[in-house]
């Protein structure tokens, strides 16, 4: 009876029995809750009510447990199973589980059969063992020190490891009885050896975690990474992946997002680009090994993780998937990479990573850019390998030990790193096509072989990744050319510090040659460049692999590094000590130039090849800075001389030594044949593919002037003005005194131990006066960019257009940015292009998408209309011989569409000889928001103002007037106001046209003579040609003058202007009184609280020293200062009648107290108790409203010291 009462519960504690016995009391249970109806509602309600599982083995498991003990519970009361039972079951429980089981129970049960219900509580008790066996073995951490200098690689160094055991293991010794040795379990080669399942039932029988494999529960498990083949709570030695399939079919791809999207995939940025191929197949006889590895790679806590990786040698890019990236913590940045694939449709990477990657033992470490991708691929392999029958051999340690299971794939490590992985070592499986590759990360294993089982739809991938930065350099070209500076570049920090490094470094030796020193950043002594050896061995052998099929390339190749040594430019040496990484080994390739007429091939060497440390030279090395004038300034000084020339110097960088010093910073690996022995050479010169060559030479010019300015003034200043790096475009205004600057420059240039080359004049008659080459009998050149045709003296345009007829918004792009005008020659035709592509934005069409018919057809017919343009020749010389005034004349204009602005230089011989010839011009597209057309126009002037600037900084030539006209009223009315009455948008342009412009001057023009126009509409190239009113004005500028006064009172005008609004200042009163009473409802502390506040103001005032708790005196002076503030509030109309008229109104309600104030501003009542003998506080009570929070703060307090009187014994006491 006591035991049964003992463990009774709830309402079964509470019932009662007829008699106090142990039959009787089993009795009434029995009545209550023997009710079978109500116990199989029950046990059904607990079954259908089961909550869904996710894919978590102990919900899982949790599933299964309340399936089984409620049917358990309905077959003990005589309730059996049947085939219908067992449908409706599996039926309703199905979904109870995550989609990812649903899935692998369907591809598991393939039969048409009813399926038993044991079949499915079976399948997911499998499948909770094999989520539970998956966990990331976080045991063993990698800590990387904190306070490295540079987390770049380096080798051959060792990283303190920290291992994670719990505080009862007390010894390091292994757990395995058999295995003497100290070390964790999971490094233990005789547990690695065992089988799967008695690994497990070795950790359930040491009750080890199933994480790290340490002495303490599963719960109290600090680890924070799982399995990293499955992502699931166990360590990755208990992974059991017999249950599971490819759960990544083909036909399931539109769960997760593929790394080639769909070809509605866009981007509105392109400042990075690659090409991403990933091709898919089925097969279901063979299974593809990918180059599979563990590495290790840094997480936010600066400790390295492992993750698996693709090795991948036909990839540009290196990626990771957004999941382990998110699991590792890294921080995020932001940029915009299409990423194209299959038939060019487009995944977009938005952010990248910069982390570090190391190998197991941490001898080998590099630093690594990679980007953030949704998903790199399926599981790899596609099917469960069958391994049994390869030998591998026991004595080599693999990169990826479970490369036969099917796993995720969390990076892609593409061709920048991968030959560095690669070592020697290679060994062929059988007679198999699988091979053993060595790696930094141990044997990688590639190839084909035999599935362990035959499933269909096995997937087979292909990847490659390419660079597709050609589209980006030639559109940011283009961006660059249009875009309007008026002022010279700022002199940054590293340009002062190559120049002060210059001037103490440089010195000319016997020959006049200058020898210079590569400027090495100043923490060059922090850090180790590495050994380079190595890579630069198998560059070169990869490059005799590419001679040896190309013979032409192979002579020239030879030819052009005889050539190299046989100018001393580099010299050979014997004595190399190869295990000494002092200095560097620059790899090299050659670049083909079919075009050129001198070098068709010219051998670039690489100065960013990486190290073992990680490092390159160019990391090392200062860029410098930008000396020469910008290509816009060039081109336009060429213009204006009547004699022109341009040539280039031979081979520039070569003719400028490098300090003996330095030298073995720049050796290089060669040999003349595939079996020949490989020679070292040191390049003697500056080398080109070096980051600070462009800085020497150009700075080495500069030099050659300032140190030659006595002896050759004229040349000086042309070495400084009219260099684009090697090429010269120059000229003067007589033959006389262009014969002398070219015998002066080539005089100079020699001083330097330089020589030009490449000739090419405008003179028709200087032959006989000097020697010089037309580059092969050619009356056509190209220099920078722009060809001229020296015979005519004119400019000439030659764009190659695409023969596609089905156009893409990549294709728009890419003809738009071969327009390479610098000049804006060409505006209108530029214009038109810029405004189609506008027009591509706004429809939002993606980059691969087909342009729609109608747009395809309109881009069409301008592609086909640029084919004009090689009719159109423009004037070089702008200017007539000796004229008497040279007038500038800018016209501005704005539409809808664009806006944009146009120069012109007009020399006047007499009043009936003048000539005007087109120098310049800058279009802009109109802003995607809607601009009002009068704010273009300003828009337009402010560009014009730029360009002028700009124009008569390049010129350096004497302008007697300046003539600006805009056909905008509006627009140069507010130029005619002063900024501060304008609105900001209005009023910070004006200022600066103001500033620019100070000395000019604006006028107006009507539309019909704007030569702006045609850049604000823009037209087809075939309009262009023969168009006089473009490249020469109208007939006569003559009658340019300001035809229409400014309308000041236009709305436009004037709604533009600072509005002069009426500004009202309302002071609010500080209610510091209704504040501090809310602070507490303890009348005495209030009291306390007014008279600190009181003690802080005197204090302020320098009128109070009193300290500690307040006086009586000030506890008084706070207590009436709180009374009276409440009369005020309260009585305030009182109050002012009796400081007014010593009366109360007649209508007050407190007339009949006959109220009156005290000396101390009181109101207190009066009376005919004034007479009595009362005491004063008595006869006159203060007066305090019924309802207020004061007065229930006093009542209060007089009630708690009173001892909870009574109402008329606490109103005695307060008055």
């Amino acid at each position: 009876m006591l035991l049964l009462e003992s463990v009774l519960k709830g309402d079964a504690k509470l019932i009662e029995s007829t008699q106090d016995t142990f039959q009787s009391l089993l009795s009434a249970l029995d009545a209550r809750y023997q009710n079978k109806r109500a116990v199989i509602d029950t046990l059904l309600k607990n079954i259908l009510s089961v909550g869904k599982a996710n894919d978590s083995p102990r919900q899982l498991r949790n599933l299964v447990d309340i399936i089984k003990r409620n049917l358990r519970a309905l077959e003990n009361l005589k309730l059996s199973r049947n085939n219908l039972s067992d449908a409706l079951l599996v039926h309703i429980l199905e979904v109870k589980i995550d989609s990812e089981s649903q899935k692998l129970f369907q591809m598991e049960n393939k039969s048409s059969e009813i399926l038993s219900l044991d079949c499915f509580l079976n399948f997911i008790e499998d499948r909770a063992r094999i989520l539970e066996g998956i966990s990331k073995n976080c045991t063993t951490t990698v800590n990387s020190n904190s306070n490295k200098q540079s987390v770049k690689p380096k080798q051959n160094f060792s990283r303190p490891k920290s291992l994670i055991v719990n505080s009862h293991n007390k010894s390091k010794k292994c757990v395995l009885q058999n295995c003497d040795e100290s070390h964790p379990l999971y490094r233990c080669s005789k547990f690695k050896s065992f089988k799967l399942s008695d690994r497990i039932d070795c950790v359930q029988s040491n009750k080890l975690c199933k994480k790290c494999l340490s002495f303490h529960p599963n719960t109290n498990c600090k680890s924070k990474y799982n399995c990293f083949m499955c992502g699931d709570s166990h360590n990755s030695l208990l992974h059991d992946d017999s249950k599971i399939n490819n759960k990544n079919n083909s036909c399931h791809e539109e769960e997760d997002t593929p790394l080639y999207a769909s070809p509605h995939s866009s981007t509105t940025q392109v400042e990075q680009t690659a090409t991403s191929f990933c091709c898919s197949t089925f097969l279901n006889r063979k299974s593809i090994l990918l180059c599979t590895a563990r590495v290790f790679i840094r997480n936010k806590e600066n400790k390295f993780v492992p993750v698996r990786a693709i090795l991948d040698s036909a990839s540009e890019i290196n990626i990771i998937s957004s999941d382990c990236a998110n699991f590792l913590g890294l921080k995020k940045e932001k940029l915009f990479l299409p990423v194209s694939g299959i038939c060019g449709s487009i995944q977009n990477a938005s952010r990248k990573v910069t982390t570090s990657l190391s190998n197991l033992n941490g001898n080998y470490q590099w630093d690594i850019e990679l980007m953030v991708l949704p998903k790199i691929t399926d599981f790899s392999p596609a099917t469960r390998l069958d391994v049994s029958n390869l030998k591998i051999p026991e004595n080599i340690q693999l990169a990826d030990e479970t490369f036969y299971i099917p796993q995720k794939v969390d990076l892609l490590l593409g061709c920048e790193l991968f030959f560095e992985f690669i070592k020697a070592d290679k060994i062929r499986l059988n007679d198999s096509r699988l091979i053993l590759q060595d790696t930094c990360f141990g044997y990688i294993v590639a190839g084909s072989t035999e599935p362990y089982s035959q499933i269909n739809n096995a997937t087979s991938h292909c990847f490659l990744s390419r660079g597709m930065d050609t589209l980006d350099k030639t559109l940011r070209s283009f961006w660059e050319i249009e875009n309007v500076t008026c002022d010279s570049f700022p002199i940054s920090e590293e340009l002062n510090y190559c120049n002060e490094h210059y001037e103490k470094t440089h010195y000319r030796n016997s020959e006049g040659r200058y020898v210079v020193q590569m400027p090495f950043k100043p923490e060059i002594e922090k850090i180790s460049l590495g050994d380079s050896y190595q890579m630069a061995s198998k560059r070169l052998n990869n490059l005799w692999k590419r001679l040896n099929r190309d013979p032409t390339m192979k002579f020239l190749y030879s030819e052009f590094l005889r050539e190299y040594k046989n100018l001393n430019h580099m010299e050979e040496i014997t004595n190399c000590n190869l295990s000494n990484d002092d200095g560097y080994f620059l790899p090299h390739q050659g670049v083909l130039r079919p075009s050129s007429i001198t070098t068709k091939l010219r051998v670039v060497f690489d100065a960013s090849a990486k190290t073992t440390t990680g490092y390159s030279l160019n990391y090392l090395l200062c860029a410098g800075g930008v000396l020469q004038d910008d290509l816009f300034s060039i081109l336009t000084r060429f213009r204006k001389h009547q004699y022109a020339f341009t040539a280039d110097i031979n081979k520039m960088f070569r003719q400028i030594e490098i300090n003996p010093s330095q030298r073995k910073y720049q050796k290089i690996l060669w040999k003349e044949g595939p079996e020949e022995n490989v020679k070292v050479f040191a390049l003697k010169t500056v080398t080109y593919g070096t980051t600070s060559a462009t800085f020497l030479a150009t700075r080495t010019l500069q030099q050659l002037a300032k140190d030659e300015r006595k002896n050759f003034p004229i040349a000086s200043k042309v070495l400084i003005e009219d260099f684009y790096m090697d090429d010269c475009l120059s000229g003067a205004s007589d033959i006389n005194q262009f014969m002398a600057l070219k015998k002066e420059l080539g005089k100079l240039l020699l001083r330097g131990g330089m020589t030009l080359h490449k000739w090419c004049s405008s003179a028709s008659s200087e032959s006989d006066l000097y020697p010089f080459n037309y580059c092969e009998k050619q009356s056509t050149v190209k220099t920078l960019g722009m060809m001229w045709n020296n015979c005519e003296d004119a400019f000439l345009f030659d764009i190659s257009t695409s023969s596609t007829t089905e156009f893409t918004k990549r294709d728009v792009l890419s003809q738009t940015a071969k327009l390479f005008d610098p000049l804006g020659l060409l505006g209108p035709v530029i214009s038109k292009a810029k405004i189609f592509l506008q027009r591509l934005w706004l429809l939002q069409i993606d980059w691969s998408q087909k342009l729609p018919s109608d747009i395809a057809q309109e881009w069409s017919s301008f592609i086909a209309s640029l084919s004009y343009v090689k009719n159109i020749k423009i004037p070089r010389f702008v200017l007539r011989p000796n004229p008497k005034e040279i007038i500038l004349h800018g016209f501005s204009d704005a539409s809808e569409k664009a806006y944009g602005a146009v120069i012109y230089l007009q020399s006047v011989c007499d009043p009936s000889d003048n000539n005007t010839f087109l120098l310049c011009s800058k279009s802009r597209v109109a802003p995607i928001k809607s601009v009002t057309i009068p704010r273009l126009e300003l828009a337009a002037c402010l560009l014009l103002a730029q360009l002028t600037r700009k124009v008569l900084n390049a010129l350096k030539l004497k302008i007697d007037q300046v003539l600006l006209w805009s056909d905008s009223t509006v627009a140069l009315s507010w130029i005619d106001t002063p900024p501060h009455l304008l609105k900001t948008f209005v009023s910070n342009r004006v200022a600066q046209i103001q500033e620019l412009t100070k000395e000019y001057h604006w006028s107006h023009i009507t539309s019909k003579n704007n030569l702006a126009d045609l850049l604000s509409r823009g037209i087809d190239a075939q309009f262009l040609v023969n168009n006089q009113f473009w490249f020469q004005g109208p007939d006569s500028f003559n009658s340019l003058n300001s035809e229409t006064e400014l309308n000041q009172s236009d709305k436009n005008y004037l709604s533009e202007f600072k509005s002069k609004d009426s500004v009202c200042l309302t002071v609010k009163t500080s209610a510091l009184f209704d504040d501090v009473i809310c602070v507490s409802n303890n009348f005495q502390k209030l009291i306390r609280i007014i008279s600190l506040i009181f003690r802080f103001i005197n204090k302020c005032k320098k009128n109070s020293k009193e300290c500690g708790a307040p006086s009586k005196t000030e506890r008084q002076n706070a207590e009436i200062y709180i009374l009276r503030e409440v009369q005020v509030r309260t009585f305030g109309n009182e109050i002012h009648s009796l400081e007014q008229c010593g009366n109360v109104t007649p209508n007050s309600k407190l007339k009949s107290l006959s109220p009156f104030l005290d000396s101390q501003g009181i109101l207190r009542v009066g009376g005919r108790l004034r007479n009595s003998i009362l005491p004063y506080n008595s006869k006159h009570p203060i007066l305090l409203p019924a309802k207020h929070k004061v007065t229930d703060m006093i009542i209060q307090y007089y009630h708690k010291i009173q001892f909870h009187s009574g109402p008329q014994a606490l109103l005695y006491n307060i008055r």
